[in-house]
């Protein structure tokens, strides 16, 4: 993955999180997701549920993020509303009537996107967003169309404004689910969000 400008950055895979032992986010519930052995961050990487990066600057960590492969449902209205905004732009040369009828579309989760306390509005997180897009349009190995995302919205933290100026949209698909949460009586603490991955240029 790429480097961000006047910063020495680069992203690398790691399979445990001994290189995050002294990372702090700041915020609680993440920090002690991180430390916890037995339910936390190294089990969900122990079991295959995510694969983990690493966010360097020079030799000091500075962000993780962790993805996972992902199908993204869409309705008529997120279908509707992704021709509305990038009708002249979408995939250009592919059969759009064929393509509209799947199912589910390729996408790759974005787990967990976490940024060290003192890092935080460098424009480190935008640079992960712009790096697993990157990854994801060249990957060889399987076609992904989508990035997806659960944005945290809850009081401690409200990550939706920071993944729509990184152009992710709302899902109505996830909207629907939110308000059928709330009207059992629960409390949605995340809401889906999607963007579409553009073709490498040749």
């Amino acid at each position: 993955m790429g480097t961000l400008e006047n910063y020495d950055i680069y992203c690398e895979r790691a399979e445990d999180i001994s290189a995050l032992l002294n990372f702090k986010c700041g915020i609680k519930q993440m920090d002690d997701f991180i430390r916890n052995k037995h339910k936390g961050l190294q089990k969900h990487i122990e079991l295959g549920l995510s694969h983990l990066w690493l966010v360097y600057e020079k030799e000091k960590v500075i962000a993780f993020f962790a993805l996972s492969k992902d199908a993204l449902t869409l309705n008529s209205e997120d279908k509707h509303m992704i021709e509305m905004r990038q009708k002249t732009d979408f995939f250009p040369h592919f059969d759009e009537e064929h393509f509209w009828v799947q199912e589910k579309y390729a996408a790759i989760e974005i787990d967990y996107l976490v940024v060290a306390e003192e890092k935080q509005r460098k424009g480190i997180g935008s640079f992960i967003i712009a790096s697993i897009e990157e990854y994801a349009r060249n990957d060889k190995l399987s076609s992904t169309l989508f990035l997806t995302v659960e944005a945290l919205n809850s009081k401690e933290q409200n990550s939706i404004e920071f993944y729509n100026k990184c152009g992710f949209r709302l899902s109505e698909v996830g909207k629907t689910r939110n308000e059928n949460m709330e009207r059992d009586g629960d409390l949605p603490l995340t809401v889906r969000m999607y963007k579409r991955i553009l073709p490498a240029k040749e």
